[in-house]
């Protein structure tokens, strides 16, 4: 992947140089994939990701990419959902590496891992950081460059032309988000709230209620 990455806070910076034109970009997000479930359609998600992959696009994956629920100190437990592989003491260190199996063919094209609630659950319940483990695993074993953002935040993608001159950049804001499922609004209400309170966002990302939807909202300045 041509750009590169820093990170200042809850910013995350991809600069990308679209000189030569080099001009079409592709971004792939996803959120809420719950890997390890049995309810996670794999080989849907594995031809999602190829497809990602084999069109050049950054993949950003904001939260809950584990679903986690099934350790010793979760009051969520269930051995019913629970994969028959992963029936095992070493529960989490397994679903970490077997995730970031399920997940290495696409390091190289990940710039972003962002924690959702099951992940904060794992940190609460079992002082375990499902993310930070897995964006290691993805970098140390995979040879990935995954930054870890927070559950919230933004990325700034930056367009340069180098010698050529030229810049500008479109502004990305997360958030995995909370609250129930709301099976009428499908959280939709929740975007005109954001639009009276976050500014500047060329695009705002929600997941976690586990609904797809897209709502261009028009806005005008001077």
């Amino acid at each position: 992947m041509d750009y590169q990455t820093t990170q200042t806070g809850a910013v995350t910076t991809a600069r990308i140089d679209y000189s030569n034109s080099n001009t079409d970009h592709l971004l792939f997000i996803s959120s809420d994939l719950h890997i390890d479930s049995v309810l996670c359609n794999r080989d849907k998600l594995l031809g999602d990701l190829t497809d990602a992959k084999e069109r050049g696009a950054m993949i950003l994956l904001i939260g809950d990419v584990f679903d986690a629920m099934q350790g010793r100190f979760d009051p969520r437990r269930s051995l019913d959902e629970l994969r028959p592989e992963y029936r095992r003491q070493d529960y989490y260190d397994f679903v970490i590496q077997d995730v970031a199996r399920i997940l290495s063919p696409f390091a190289p094209n990940i710039l972003m891992i962002s924690p959702g609630n099951h992940e904060s659950a794992v940190l609460k319940n079992a002082s375990i950081s499902l993310t930070d483990r897995l964006v290691y695993a993805l970098n140390m074993e995979h040879g990935g460059n995954v930054l870890q953002g927070g559950y919230g935040g933004w990325v700034r993608f930056l367009f340069e032309r180098g010698k050529q001159g030229g810049r500008f950049s479109v502004k990305l804001k997360y958030h995995h988000g909370f609250g129930g499922d709301a099976p009428v609004t499908r959280g939709v209400i929740h975007t005109n709230r954001q639009n009276v309170y976050i500014k500047d966002a060329d695009i705002i990302v929600n997941g976690h209620n586990h609904s797809a939807y897209y709502v261009p909202i028009v806005s005008e300045t001077i």
